[in-house]
């Protein structure tokens, strides 16, 4: 066995470097803790591994009710916000719709969706960011078969990859919007709980009684508010990019 082996699926990974200046077209701050707009993701972060730890878990899926609700950004920085304090494993499993593999800037159309199919083993699937505890594996291309690919048995164990990887590493998933597809309901069976995404002004009262209503049995981690116009309570956390918070369940 070789030392990368090892050291595990990590160190198998292949290794990147991030563009600062594309990582802030992005909106992708987490990573740089003194940056203001990062703190509310850091006093997220302390509120998400209480109750993971609380559940028991490690692999929290981040979703909405519909696309573009800002779903991939909070996971994003979520995940990292989290990887300053502990290994971090963030996953796109929106196949149809994959967006963080351009977020922070890899050009390849292999990833997740890749593996499932049988394309790539799992290491080949993740790129592990130097220099922090970040992992990211994007969705690559998008897959028009994303159902039947997270109904495999590969998606069994894929997941079963994903908790193996150490007691102290927290998983991130990307999922695809509640209300779009069944995608997420097949998903949710190998996640721990789920963070939802909610809108000011496009995510209705009808839509979130329907989201929670698919969600249940999984663990509702709690909501993260979304552009609020409005100053929020102090459970909240504001934030200078349009306005968000977190509302605790």
């Amino acid at each position: 066995m070789t030392d990368a082996q090892a050291a595990g699926p990590t160190a198998l990974c292949p290794s990147i470097d991030l563009d600062h200046d594309h990582l802030q077209a992005q909106a992708v701050f987490g990573l740089e803790l003194r940056d203001p707009r990062a703190q509310p993701f850091v006093m997220l972060r302390t509120q998400i591994l209480r109750r993971l730890a609380r559940l028991k878990g490690k692999v929290l899926a981040v979703t909405s009710t519909h696309p573009q609700n800002g779903k991939s950004f909070a996971a994003a920085n979520i995940a990292a916000s989290l990887s300053s304090i502990q290994p971090v494993w963030l996953v796109d499993l929106d196949l149809r719709r994959p967006v963080l593999g351009g977020r922070f800037g890899l050009q390849t159309e292999q990833g997740v969706a890749a593996h499932l199919a049988g394309d790539i083993p799992f290491e080949a699937a993740g790129y592990h960011v130097n220099g922090t505890n970040l992992t990211i594996m994007p969705a690559g291309a998008p897959r028009d078969d994303a159902t039947d690919l997270l109904a495999s048995a590969r998606a069994a164990s894929f997941f079963q990859a994903l908790r193996d990887l150490g007691p102290d590493t927290v998983i991130i998933v990307d999922t695809p919007p509640v209300l779009e597809s069944d995608d997420l309901l097949i998903a949710a069976r190998y996640v721990d709980a789920v963070l939802l995404v909610i809108e000011e002004g496009r995510t209705g009262k009808r839509e979130l009684t329907e989201a929670l209503r698919l969600i249940s049995p999984t663990p509702l981690l709690g909501t993260l508010l979304n552009k609020a116009v409005r100053p929020l309570d102090r459970k909240s956390y504001g934030y200078g990019y349009g306005y968000y918070g977190a509302r605790p369940e």
